[in-house]
């Protein structure tokens, strides 16, 4: 049988779970209710954005604006073109262009310059060895000596005749004899003329060796860059043989498709600019000529443009994106490109406040290939950034996120 201290002790014993058992009930039913206070303000700052009016301002030095390239400018408003582009390509100017032909018959006796070449006016190319031209020059001596006898008949003639020691006949016969050495000389001249010879060289003839007597040569008319050589020496050629090709490449021709349905908006004297196809030369140039018939087998229209190339930097043959200016629009506000980033299906630009760098949301309206129109969401004067805002924008979404381990 328990004695009384025994039971004393097992009554207060009891006392004192029950009391740590009721403390436990107690703690493990607040417990959910803590964590789902900690749940729903962990999501209401990491899982869902902040208001647009309540966006974070982005804090960054100005070290660290230099180091991440960040750049700025005040917005306003400004002259928006409006362009649109088309398939090109660089094509000789033929205005700019000869195909040299022999001119005479004989052989080649000497080349002197080759594809490629660069070549000024005057220059000789080829010399020609020609029987036909030695026999032009020949009756070119014969007859200027002719015109120096009939000459000097005439005048004997004339005296006699003032003399009354010779007839009117022979006298008439003298000066019909010297006007024909004079029709016949100038027949000749002109047909050597007509070769390319000048004036001095004909001077020159009774002084040519026999060497050089049949002997032609081919000239650059212009200084330009030779493109085609179809001659060789000891070769051939007829008179109408095309011997050389030179062009001048200073100036080229930029020929733009203009599809059909699009020939309304392209007309002379608008600007265009010329990209090539890796996009890295560019170009202005203004339209000069459009077609005014549709390529039956293209659908295209000509469109046509004169280009300096004093470089040489568009060559024949190169394709190249034309970009037609087919208006300009006065815009209240403009930015360039480089400042908008797309954020869902919206677009934001960063603008620099007193505080930081804070997202403003816009609308955007017409734009080329630079710049845009903004229609809503900036005023006129705020410095936004236009270099670097995709690390802003970065920074940004981190700090909505909730990202950020600062």
């Amino acid at each position: 049988m328990a004695s009384p201290k025994s039971k004393c002790l097992t009554v207060v014993l009891g006392v004192i779970l029950l009391g740590v058992g009721i403390g436990l009930g107690r703690w493990s039913q607040s417990w959910p209710v803590i964590e789902s206070q900690a749940s729903d303000e962990a999501q209401t700052q990491g899982e869902h954005p902040v208001s647009e009016a309540d966006e974070p301002v982005i804090h960054l030095s100005d070290a660290h604006q230099k180091e991440f390239g960040i750049t700025m400018t005040p917005c306003g408003s400004g002259l928006l073109e409006i362009r649109q582009a088309f398939p090109g390509e660089i094509e000789l100017n033929s205005d700019h262009e000869v195909r040299l032909c022999a001119r005479v018959g004989g052989v080649v006796r000497q080349v002197t310059k080759g594809l490629g070449d660069a070549v000024r006016a005057g220059d000789i190319l080829a010399v020609i060895q020609s029987p036909e031209l030695a026999e032009m020059r020949a009756r070119y001596l014969s007859a200027s000596e002719r015109l120096t006898l009939a000459e000097t008949l005439y005048v004997r003639e004339k005296d006699l005749y003032a003399q009354t020691i010779t007839s009117q006949q022979d006298y008439e016969a003298a000066a019909a004899a010297l006007a024909e050495a004079r029709i016949t000389l100038r027949a000749v001249e002109q047909a050597l003329l007509a070769l390319s010879l000048t004036a001095d060289s004909l001077s020159q003839l009774p002084n040519l060796s026999p060497e050089a007597f049949s002997d032609y040569a081919v000239t650059a008319p212009f200084s330009g860059t030779i493109i085609d050589r179809k001659i060789v020496k000891g070769q051939s050629v007829e008179a109408t043989a095309e011997v050389f090709t030179v062009a001048d490449m200073s100036r080229v021709w930029i020929d733009v498709s203009v599809p059909a349905e699009a020939g309304a908006s392209v007309h002379p004297g608008q600007l265009i600019v010329v990209t090539d196809t890796p996009g890295q030369v560019t170009a202005e140039a203004k339209i000069r000529y459009v077609a005014p018939i549709i390529d039956e087998a293209t659908r295209t229209i000509l469109a046509r443009a004169d280009l300096p190339n004093e470089a040489g930097q568009w060559r024949p043959g190169q394709f190249v994106t034309v970009q037609v200016v087919t208006a300009r629009v006065e815009a209240s506000l403009v930015v360039p490109k480089t400042a908008l980033q797309p954020v869902d299906d919206r677009f934001c630009v960063f603008v620099h406040t007193d505080q930081g760098f804070v997202p403003c949301f816009v609308t955007c309206g017409r734009s080329n290939e630079t710049s845009v129109e903004i229609l809503t969401g900036l005023e006129p004067g705020q410095s936004v950034v236009t270099t670097g805002a995709f690390t802003l924008k970065a920074e940004w979404l981190k700090n909505t996120f909730g990202g950020d381990d600062d």
